[in-house]
């Protein structure tokens, strides 16, 4: 594997880290917001 195959796994990895992340705390954040 190339250093940039590995450079665009990484990435997206880190992406979808970061969007389960957002995407759980914008559904704790729900229903704080509605109490």
């Amino acid at each position: 594997m190339t250093l940039f195959g590995v450079h665009v796994a990484t990435s997206q990895l880190l992406i979808m880290i970061g969007w389960a992340v957002f995407g759980i705390a914008f559904l704790v954040a729900i229903p704080d917001d509605r109490r």
